[in-house]
């Protein structure tokens, strides 16, 4: 041994990077499936409020959902539901 940090099978320092390598790979993937259905369940939530004519930020399910994707997905999924569905939300007069 040579005083280098080679991949070894057996265990030692060399497998750290393989393992932080793989735990990270797998994290990315259950992070984007995460993402996915966030996405899709707000795009969903967002075209059943424009079919029953209720108030939609942004107007556009579409919308929504590329900026849940693209713009972080739990974060943007929160917002939407603090905007839509909790009591800080704006609420209108309904007109009779």
């Amino acid at each position: 041994m040579n005083g280098s940090l080679d991949f070894h099978p057996a265990g030692g320092i060399g497998f750290l990077p393989f393992a932080a390598g793989s735990f990270a790979t797998v994290f990315f993937i259950i992070n984007l499936i995460v993402w996915i259905v966030l996405a899709i369940a707000v795009f969903r939530d967002a075209d059943s409020r424009r079919r029953r004519r209720e108030w939609l930020f942004l107007d556009s399910p579409g919308l929504w959902c590329a900026v849940v994707l693209l713009g972080g997905g739990y974060l943007i999924a929160l917002a939407y539901w603090l905007i839509h569905y909790s009591s800080l939300r704006y609420r209108r007069e309904e007109t009779p």
